[in-house]
C-alpha cells in the first residue's frame, strides 16, 4: 500500500508540472504582440460588393453599357461607422435599417447614399461600373437582368452566358478575430475581371438609335421604329415605345400599354403598305405598270362593297397612280386577277408570315399570312390585296421587304448580333453566321418599284415623307383593325416605310405607330425626321445626333 501511495503521488506531481508548462507557454505566447495579432488575423470575411457583366458594343465599338459608375461602401460596424453614415436628413426607416446594420457586429457593403461619399474610419468607398446609364435609349435591344445578375431579355438575355464570363467581380475582405469581429485594419479590395474588355458587338449604331428615338418619343406614344441596312438587315436603330427602366422593371410590369414590349417584333395589321408586295406580284407574273382600273369611289365583290378613302374615285387609273394614290380598288382588283397563290408565293419569299431570329433566342413574331386554302372567298382575296383582314405583320418583316425592294430584288435575315470583339474590344474576333441571299424579285422590277415609291413621296400620299436633301421612296398605311376603343372609335394602326435617299437607298426605315389616326399625317412625318438626322451625321459628318 505504501508503494502504491508513493506512485500516485508521483504521477500527480507529473501531471501539475505538465500543467505548469502548459500555463507558462500560454502566457508567453499572449504576451507576444505579433504572434497574438496573426494568431486573431487567421479569420477573414470576404463580401461581394458588386458584379458587373460584359461588354456590350455598338457596330462602331462604341460601348452602350457600364458607361457610368456608382460608389460601393464596405462598412465595418462601430461607433467610428456610425458617426460617419448617420445623418440628420434620414427619415426614421432608414436610420433605424442603417442601425439594425450596424448593431449586427458583421461587416457589410452599401450603396453610397451621397456623392462625394461618405469617408471615415470603419466606412471605405469604392468605385463600380453601373450597367445602365440614364437616358438609356436601347432598354428593348439590351433588354435587363434579374436579382441575381442573369439576362431576362434583349440581348442580355441572349448572349447571357458569354456576359456573365466576361463580367467583373468586386468583392472585399475583412480580416477579423477568431470570434468573426472585424479587426481594425485596411479593408482588403478583390477585383476579377477588370481588364476584360471583350465583348458582344450589336449592329446597332449608337448614333442612329438616339436620332430614331427622340424622332420617335417626339411624335407617338406607343410604337415602333426600325431603321435596317437594306444591303444585309443588319438593324441600325431599333426604338419602341412606351420604353421602360432597366433599373426599375417592377414598376413596368403592370403599366399600362405593356411598355416591356418589343413593338417592333410583333405582328399588326397592316394596310397598304401591302399594296407593295400585291404590286411586286404583279410584276413578276408579267402584268405591267399599264394596267388600268375604273376606280368610282368603291369596288363590289360579291356584294361587299370596299371602299377608297377618296369617296368620289380616282378614275380610271395604271398601277403607278394606283400606288401613288393608294388607290383600295385598284389593287382589290389586282389581287382578284392575280389569285391567292401567286400572291402567297410572293409575300412567302419576301418573308410574310415568318419568323426572324435576330440574335440566339431573340425572335421576330411570324405575324399572320393566310394560306390560300384559308382564302376561302374573293372577298377574303380582296382584303388581303390591299393589307387588311387577317393579315399580320411586324415592323422587321415591313423593313426585310424594303430591304429587298432597295437593294435589288436580294433577301436580308434582320441581324441584331454581329459577333464577339477581341479583347481590347476594337475590333470582330468572332462574327455570327448569316443565312444566303435569294434573289426573291428580279431587278427589273425591283426598279419599278422603286420609281413607284419614289413618286409616292414626291407626289402623293407620302409627301410628308420627303426629306430635306437626297430624296426618298417609300408608301404610307393606314389599317384598320376590327378594334374599338372606349369611345366606340375604330383603332388604326399608322404605318410609314420606306428607303433612303432615293438614288442610292442605304437605309430602310419602317415607322409604326399604335392606335395612329394616318400613317400620311402622322407616321410620314417621323420618317422624314430620321432622314434628315441621317443626312446631317453622315454628308455633313456631325459626330452625333442631339436633336
Amino acid at each position: 500500500m505504501e508503494k502504491m501511495a508513493k506512485r500516485v503521488v508521483v504521477i500527480y506531481g507529473c501531471l501539475i508540472f505538465c500543467f505548469a508548462v502548459l500555463v507558462l507557454r500560454l502566457l508567453f505566447l499572449s504576451q507576444d504582440s505579433g504572434i497574438g495579432q496573426s494568431a486573431a488575423a487567421q479569420g477573414t470575411r470576404t463580401i461581394e460588393m458588386a458584379q458587373s457583366r460584359g461588354m456590350i458594343y455598338d457596330c462602331r465599338f462604341s460601348p452602350i453599357v457600364n458607361l457610368s459608375s456608382t460608389t460601393m461602401l464596405a462598412v465595418r460596424p462601430g461607433r467610428e461607422a456610425a458617426a460617419v453614415l448617420l445623418r440628420e436628413d434620414m427619415d426614421r426607416e432608414e436610420r433605424e435599417a442603417l442601425l439594425e446594420k450596424l448593431s449586427g457586429g458583421a461587416p457589410f457593403v452599401m450603396e453610397s447614399p451621397a456623392e462625394p461619399a461618405p469617408q471615415g474610419e470603419g466606412v471605405s468607398g469604392f468605385s463600380v461600373a453601373k450597367r445602365y446609364t440614364a437616358p438609356f435609349l436601347f432598354p428593348h435591344v439590351v433588354g435587363y437582368v434579374d436579382y441575381a445578375g442573369s439576362g431576362v431579355s434583349g440581348i442580355e438575355k441572349a448572349c447571357d452566358e458569354f456576359l456573365t464570363e466576361h463580367g467583373t467581380t468586386v468583392s472585399v475582405s475583412f480580416p477579423t478575430s477568431a470570434v468573426g469581429t472585424p479587426l481594425q485594419n485596411e479593408n482588403g479590395v478583390v477585383r476579377q475581371g477588370e481588364e476584360d474588355k471583350q465583348g458582344v458587338v450589336l449592329a446597332i449604331d449608337a448614333t442612329l438609335q438616339r436620332a430614331a428615338y427622340y424622332a420617335a418619343e417626339k411624335h407617338m406614344e406607343k410604337g415602333a421604329v426600325l431603321v435596317m441596312d437594306v444591303e444585309n438587315g443588319d438593324i441600325k436603330a431599333m426604338v419602341s415605345l412606351p420604353d421602360f427602366d432597366p433599373e426599375k422593371v417592377e414598376d413596368s410590369l403592370d403599366a399600362p400599354d405593356s411598355p416591356l414590349l418589343n413593338r417592333c417584333t410583333l405582328g399588326y395589321s397592316l394596310g397598304s403598305i401591302f399594296k407593295i408586295v400585291t404590286a411586286a406580284c404583279a410584276l413578276e407574273n408579267g402584268y405591267s405598270t399599264g394596267w388600268s382600273y375604273e376606280c368610282p369611289g368603291y369596288i363590289d365583290v360579291e356584294g361587299q362593297i370596299f371602299r377608297c378613302h377618296n369617296l368620289a374615285g380616282h378614275g380610271e387609273v395604271n398601277m403607278r397612280e394606283a400606288m401613288e394614290e393608294s388607290c383600295n380598288p385598284y389593287f382589290i382588283a389586282l389581287s382578284l386577277e392575280l389569285g391567292a397563290v401567286k400572291l402567297y408565293e410572293t409575300a412567302y419569299r419576301l418573308g410574310f408570315g415568318q419568323y426572324d431570329e435576330i440574335a440566339p433566342g431573340m425572335f421576330g413574331a411570324a405575324g399572320n399570312y393566310p394560306k390560300p386554302y384559308d382564302i376561302r372567298f374573293d372577298a377574303d382575296l380582296a382584303n388581303l390585296g390591299f393589307g387588311q383582314g387577317t393579315l399580320l405583320a411586324t415592323p422587321l418583316q415591313v423593313g426585310k421587304l424594303l430591304c429587298a425592294v432597295a437593294n435589288g430584288g436580294r433577301s436580308v435575315s434582320p441581324t441584331l448580333l454581329l459577333g464577339y470583339s477581341n479583347e481590347e474590344g476594337t475590333a470582330l474576333a468572332e462574327e455570327v453566321d448569316r443565312p444566303d441571299q435569294d434573289q426573291v424579285l428580279s431587278e427589273e422590277v425591283t426598279e419599278i418599284l422603286r420609281s413607284m415609291l419614289v413618286r409616292v413621296v414626291e407626289e402623293g400620299s407620302g409627301k410628308g415623307a420627303m426629306p430635306l436633301h437626297g430624296g426618298a421612296g417609300g408608301k404610307t398605311g393606314s389599317a384598320q383593325t376590327g378594334h374599338y376603343d372606349e369611345e366606340g372609335k375604330e383603332i388604326v394602326q399608322a404605318w410609314f416605310a420606306g428607303y433612303y435617299p432615293a438614288d442610292t437607298p442605304r437605309y430602310a426605315i419602317v415607322v409604326f405607330i399604335e392606335g395612329g389616326d394616318s400613317g400620311a399625317l402622322q407616321a410620314a412625318p417621323v420618317f422624314q425626321e430620321i432622314c434628315d438626322y441621317i443626312y446631317i451625321y453622315e454628308e455633313m459628318g456631325e459626330g452625333s445626333i442631339t436633336p
